[in-house]
């Protein structure tokens, strides 16, 4: 595949790579950007995107379509889910993993390529990836060390500077599937009738939200938002689904609205209409969350279905459901003015 060689700043590279438990399993400290002044700009734009299999569609292109697009939006941060090559180049095969892997290594490169400068890889999954412009801290990374993980993909706490206030980022990717990861092979059907990926789910956002935002009494006072791909229905949503109020698939964000002080920002500002964010045009599964603090300070919030973004089938070309281009997620795009 041809590629695109530039030359990256050394401290990239090495604050990529560091990690940090908030259960205080790890020594190492959070590593803060080696070189240039915070960017205080109140006003940030924020990309967030699960790019399917490390935007495995666009590898064998040098990734030039994904480039243009990211650079004409223009974001000052961005938040990747599955940003690791998971297959060879013109290959879609759930039993083929990609033999070289282009990313989660060469993301500094990949991110230079639309003017991020500093980049940071989650270290329970490389697949977890934050890039941005403007400087910012790892304040801690999220996976909880027993024999049953909770949070099974990981979960990285980040820390921004924007119009001279702190601002709290929490990435996650939750459990994708409809049974529990830890059931033998042989009893997935099983957990799924019994709604055992529902409820991991539940076990994964209870961790992470009582780990992060509920230890922090005066929370709502302050800026946090939490994004990412929840793979989890929300009760806002529920007239599509049309759900019993208790059904497992609505516990998961259930748990966030009833337990947290975080506001759905996408569903604040489409109140009347629902925006699917997967192929299938019936899921919302993608979301960002913020602090009420934040709340008032978005200015726009979006999932962007545009010439690019507008998710087409690959099956006449590639064998599985699975197969989609660009993604088969839509990004959201949202604009925060802190000054507001």
């Amino acid at each position: 595949m041809r590629r695109r060689q530039l030359s990256i700043l050394s401290s990239m590279a090495v604050a990529a790579m560091f990690t940090l438990s908030c259960n205080g399993s790890s020594d190492e400290p959070a590593p803060v950007p080696a070189h240039g002044d915070k960017d205080d700009s109140a006003v940030v734009k924020v990309l967030y995107w699960n790019l399917q299999c490390g935007m495995w569609a666009d590898q064998g292109n040098n990734y030039d379509n994904f480039v243009a697009w990211v650079k004409a939006q223009n974001p000052d941060i961005c938040v990747w889910n599955e940003a690791e090559t998971t297959f060879d180049t013109g290959v879609f095969d759930w039993n083929t993993c990609a033999k070289e892997k282009y990313l989660p290594e060469h993301w500094p490169e990949l991110a230079a390529r639309y003017g991020h400068e500093y980049v940071m890889v989650n270290g329970a999954s490389k697949g977890l990836v934050t890039t941005s412009r403007i400087p910012f801290e790892r304040e801690c990374d999220i996976y909880c060390n027993r024999p049953k993980v909770e949070i099974r993909s990981g979960s990285t706490i980040y820390k921004f500077s924007i119009g001279g206030e702190t601002v709290r980022f929490v990435t996650l990717h939750l459990w994708p599937h409809h049974y529990d990861p830890y059931v033998a092979v042989g009893e997935r059907e099983q957990s799924k009738k019994q709604n055992g990926g529902d409820f991991f789910r539940l076990a994964e956002i209870r961790t992470l939200c009582d780990t992060t935002i509920n230890k922090r009494p005066e929370a709502a006072l302050e800026n946090w938002i939490m994004l990412g791909d929840f793979n989890a229905r929300s009760p806002l949503d529920n007239e599509v689904y049309k759900y019993s109020p208790d059904a497992p698939a609505l516990k998961c964000i259930s748990y966030i609205h009833n337990n947290t002080p975080y506001i759905d920002i996408v569903h604040e500002r489409h109140p009347n209409e629902f925006i699917t964010s997967t192929y299938d045009w019936n899921h919302r599964i993608d979301y960002v969350f913020c602090t009420p603090h934040v709340n008032k300070r978005v200015v726009k919030a979006d999932i962007v279905k545009d010439y690019y973004t507008n998710i087409r089938p690959l099956d006449e070309f590639y064998p599985g459901q699975y197969a989609r281009t660009p993604s088969d997620h839509y990004p959201i795009i949202f604009t925060l003015d802190i000054n507001k």
